[in-house]
């Protein structure tokens, strides 16, 4: 089992690197994994994978530190989403290359993903479910009756208009406080007669 570490220099320059067993990464050729940084040490660090198939960083006592997730740290386990940085140079796990079993044994960091700019990929099937959702929404909303409701001024003789974009039934409400000698107004369903009822 190998994870791919993608690793990014403080020149911008990304490189992927695969670990097997255990790498030794710092400034000097004698290391496994040389990087040009001014800021490590000549070994700086080590990567190795466990026999449980986790990722485990070490700091071999550098002279700048190493800095987990924006934490200084000697020794940790790595998770997807953790970044670490050694010197000026930022590394992280690459998640699109591991399979299930190494995502279950390596295991998501709780850590937020900073500056995240775009939403999940949706797959197919979610997407069809939306779209049938939003198709059933109109449906509902066209065969339910649309209704307007015209609002009476207290004199109860003339309508206030009511907005241009309502279309169908009319709903008459009364503005006066009830006194126990409420008048009520009721429209037929083709809003052509007016019945005046007394409680």
């Amino acid at each position: 089992m190998a994870v791919i570490l993608i690793i990014k220099t403080e020149e911008g320059e990304v490189t992927e690197l695969p670990v097997l067993n255990k790498i030794i990464m710092g400034r000097s050729s004698s290391a496994d994994f040389t990087i040009k940084d001014s800021k490590m040490s000549g070994q700086h660090c080590t990567f190795e994978m466990t026999h449980k198939g986790q990722l485990m960083f070490t700091d071999l006592g550098s002279t700048n530190g190493s800095f987990f997730n924006n934490s200084r740290i000697s020794q940790t386990a790595v998770k997807i989403n953790d970044v670490v940085r050694v010197g000026n140079t930022l590394i992280r796990i690459d998640e699109k290359r591991l399979s299930a079993s190494e995502r279950m044994s390596i295991g998501l960091s709780t850590r937020k993903v900073e500056n995240e700019k775009t939403l999940p990929v949706m797959s197919a099937k979610e997407r069809k479910a939306i779209e049938n959702a939003e198709i059933q929404s109109e449906e509902a909303a066209d065969k339910s009756p649309k209704r307007r409701t015209v609002v009476l001024d207290k004199s109860i003789k003339e309508k206030k208009k009511a907005p241009d974009d309502f279309n169908g039934v009319d709903t008459i409400l009364d503005q006066e406080a009830s006194t126990g000698d409420t008048k009520m107004l009721k429209l037929d369903s083709n809003a052509k007669e007016v019945v005046k009822k007394k409680k």
